[in-house]
């Protein structure tokens, strides 16, 4: 009986051991970087059925975000709010070309799916991962010294999606640095006002350094 009694207990504390280590850590942290926004294109409509291509010619910008999740040794699931501002340089359409010096941004709030792969032996680990969510766009309102009010102020929210693949470097159990690429889709931004504006759709792509601390 006393032998069966320590090998249940042998057994239970095995089992709990198994469990905790299966259960998943939490984590947070942070990251910045550099958008590659260059140019945003869209189409000015005056009214009347006459629409016009424009350009609106951008600086690359910051991107940065912060991040809460959990863990476990091949997946982790986290909720992240990023955003980013980029410079504007001119505003071209048709043959009227005009230099600017305004800015805008776009934020996003999404929750992201990993698969994390540990490579070999070292103090590295790769990664993939998809997420959805909410984003939002904000263009200010531009126009020529010759009168027109061509780009009205646009903005736009609504479903935004991301891809993103990275390599992070594990310094202990708790403390890890990653460099990681982004692809982040946002709402098509516009406006109704006459002439109103209407940009394409952008998909933004980021390269980013960060800091995660696992609890």
């Amino acid at each position: 009986m006393k032998s069966m009694k320590k090998n249940l207990i042998a057994i239970a504390a095995f089992a709990a051991s198994s469990f905790a280590l299966a259960q998943p850590a939490y984590y947070g942290g942070l990251h910045a970087g550099e958008n590659n926004l260059h140019q945003w294109d869209g189409n000015v409509d005056f009214g009347a059925g006459v629409t016009v291509p424009g350009t609106v010619v951008l600086n690359r910008g910051a991107h940065y975000g912060v991040f809460g999740g959990k863990q476990t040794e091949h997946a982790r699931w986290e909720v992240e709010l990023q955003g980013g501002r980029f410079d504007i340089k001119r505003i071209e359409l048709g043959s009227q070309v005009e230099d600017k010096s305004q800015s805008g941004h776009y934020e996003a709030l999404t929750f992201n799916g990993y698969r994390v792969e540990p490579l070999g032996a070292s103090h590295f680990s790769a990664y993939g991962a998809l997420g959805i969510g909410w984003g939002r766009v904000s263009l200010p309102a531009m126009g020529f010294t010759s009168g027109c009010d061509c780009f009205a102020a646009s903005k736009k929210s609504g479903f935004t999606w991301l891809a993103r693949a990275g390599l992070e470097f594990n310094f202990d159990p708790n403390n890890k640095a990653f460099l990681q690429y982004t692809l982040l889709a946002l709402p098509r931004p516009g406006s109704s006002s006459s002439p109103g504006v209407e940009y394409d759709r952008k998909k933004i792509s980021a390269v980013t350094v960060g800091y995660r601390r696992v609890f």
